[in-house]
């Protein structure tokens, strides 16, 4: 009986570490997607504010990752991968009411606004009556989608911002509500004209963070924010969002 009771107390302490150890701010895998000018290839390696972000707060709190440890996956993949697997974080996601119980928070690191956005000689929409007549292009499972959903307009939902612009140039959709630094950054890297459209609109919908799988510990998302908190203080954030907006 003894010897029962030692090995499952070692099964257990064994267990214990594992779990400890996987919930490290150092083994936490990161998400994003591709989101220009927050997240982008160039040079064969992902850069971007939202890049340089975090691994200024990871470096802050002696975690060491480089942008190629950063997973890269369209947005509804990446969200689903968010909350179905432990020990997993994106970068970076709308705080929202509806997503708050959803996700643990670390942040924030900005402001985000959603544009709606159309062609320039496309005279049929320019109220919002005549937005809400037509379908909006959205980002599936993005605020701006759970923010055009709340609000009554109809959606087309696309999986990355590439193929939202790509709808918009084809005349697939008539208005898109997305960010519109990102719209137009991805407009540039695909050669469309950005002078042939034109911002109706623009709102504030949410705080931008770092989200966390519900199941991460706490102690991680603390190590996070310090990090981050370490980092605004420094002036760091502030220089990286006015230093890639130059």
């Amino acid at each position: 009986m003894r010897l029962i009771y030692t090995i499952i107390t070692t099964i257990f302490f064994v267990l214990v570490n594992i779990n400890v150890h996987a919930q490290s701010l150092d083994q936490t895998v990161f998400m994003t997607e591709l989101l220009p000018p927050y997240n982008y290839i160039k040079d064969n390696a992902l850069q971007g504010t939202h890049v340089d972000i975090l691994l200024e707060a990871l470096a802050a709190v002696n975690v060491h990752k480089t942008s190629s440890d950063i997973k890269i996956y369209p947005w509804a993949r990446a969200y689903k991968k968010l909350i179905s697997t432990p020990n997993t974080c994106t970068l970076s996601t709308i705080r929202s009411p509806k997503r708050e119980k959803v996700f643990k928070w670390a942040g924030p690191i900005g402001a985000h606004t959603c544009s709606f956005i159309k062609k320039t000689k496309n005279y049929n929409v320019n109220t919002y009556a005549e937005i809400k007549r037509n379908i909006v292009g959205t980002i599936r499972d993005s605020v701006a989608e759970e923010s055009a959903t709340r609000h009554g307009y109809r959606v087309d939902q696309s999986s990355t911002l590439e193929q939202l612009v790509k709808k918009i140039e084809r005349n697939r959709i008539s208005v898109i509500f997305s960010n519109a630094d990102a719209v137009f950054a991805m407009m540039s890297k695909l050669g469309i004209n950005k002078d042939d459209y034109i911002v109706l609109r623009t709102l504030n919908v949410g705080e931008i963070y770092f989200a966390c799988n519900i199941h991460t510990d706490d102690s991680v998302i603390k190590e996070l924010q310090k990090g981050i908190d370490l980092i605004r203080a420094q002036g760091i954030i502030d220089k990286i969002i006015n230093g890639k907006n130059k």
